[in-house]
């Protein structure tokens, strides 16, 4: 079964989205290194890859241990 294709308009407006999204984010801001020159602010996608599979690995690993959202642990040292 073939996915719907979004309508021209808004893929733009998604790319546009993610594309301001990234450049508000440096790489040290969430912990990753520099990585060099670039040719635009903020996060490559391979970098927001990363931190996807970071964040649904983390927050896998909170549910297995009964906690769902894993918020108290974020943070506190626990």
């Amino acid at each position: 079964m073939a996915r719907p294709t979004p309508a021209p308009g808004r893929r733009d407006e998604l790319r546009d989205f993610l594309r301001t999204r990234r450049a508000r984010l440096a790489p040290a801001d969430v912990g990753m290194p520099d990585g060099g020159r670039r040719r635009m602010p903020g996060l490559r996608r391979e970098e927001v890859a990363v931190l996807f599979r970071r964040d649904a690995s983390r927050r896998r690993r909170a549910r297995l241990h009964g906690d769902e959202l894993g918020l108290h642990r974020v943070g506190t040292g626990r």
